[in-house]
């Protein structure tokens, strides 16, 4: 009976680590003030039966905005072990600048790394650069494109495979907050390789939450990522489908 909850738990697991792009867009702090702001979760725990798993996790998100310029920093690990065997680690490291050189011109540049057990990525470090463009700003809705050029350094599966690629990736994001609490966020993303338009990643999130009460929510997120040449052994296809309560104040 473990065993069985333990490969549920597992699955489980797998599914809601799926995406292999960064949703970076997601992780924006909403902060118009001048100075630092941010939030650092921890979280620790400890199970112990017929088996011993071990699962840190930490989650950082910090950014400062002085005039027209914006810095966004992120760090994203979770660490897991099964009888002091490794079972799914996975991690990234973000660093976006952007510069608000016009309202609806926003250009920007980063770098990301990354890896994911899951995914059989070793490494994966990326360095981009290109604009955000907003299309609508309003208190009730909002749609972001933003296009860039990255360069990609790859080791898949035990550093036997180097890539060396520079990618296209642009983005459209948009939110909507409509009445009785009503909000709708989306995200997608599209990037190929340049020379090779054949071997593509999309990524999409998208979530509704509805007010229960002024405060207290329900919110419902569908994450889909598609991967046209996978490591070998992988699907093409990952998705997630979550569900749970929010609490905003």
């Amino acid at each position: 009976m473990r065993k069985i909850l333990l490969t549920a738990l597992l699955t489980i697991l797998s599914f809601m680590l799926c995406a292999q792009v960064i949703n970076t867009e997601s992780k924006r702090i909403d902060q118009d003030e001048e100075g630092w702001a941010g939030t650092i979760d921890l979280g620790f725990a400890l199970i112990k039966n017929t088996r011993e798993i071990i699962q840190f996790t930490n989650n950082t998100r910090v950014q400062y905005n002085r005039n027209k310029s914006r810095l966004l920093l992120l760090n994203e690990l979770v660490l897991m072990k099964v009888d002091q065997s490794d079972l799914l680690n996975r991690g990234f490291q973000h660093v976006r600048y952007n510069y608000a050189f016009y309202r609806y011109l926003i250009p920007e540049a980063f770098v990301q790394v990354q890896y994911n057990q899951l995914w059989k990525i070793d490494l994966r470090a990326l360095l981009g650069v290109g604009s955000r463009f907003e299309l609508i700003h309003s208190d009730s809705a909002s749609i972001y494109l933003g296009a860039m050029v990255m360069y990609e350094y790859e080791e898949v599966d035990k550093a036997s495979n180097f890539n060396r690629d520079f990618r296209f990736s642009v983005y459209l994001s948009g939110g909507l907050s409509l009445q009785n609490g009503i909000d709708i966020n989306s995200i997608t993303y599209f990037q190929p390789i340049l020379d090779e338009w054949e071997d593509y990643r999309i990524s999409t999130e998208n979530s509704l939450r509805f007010g229960i009460t002024t405060k207290l929510g329900f919110k419902t997120t569908l994450n889909l990522s598609y991967d046209s040449r996978p490591p070998e052994g992988l699907q093409n296809t990952f998705y997630s489908w979550t569900n749970g309560v929010s609490f905003k104040f």
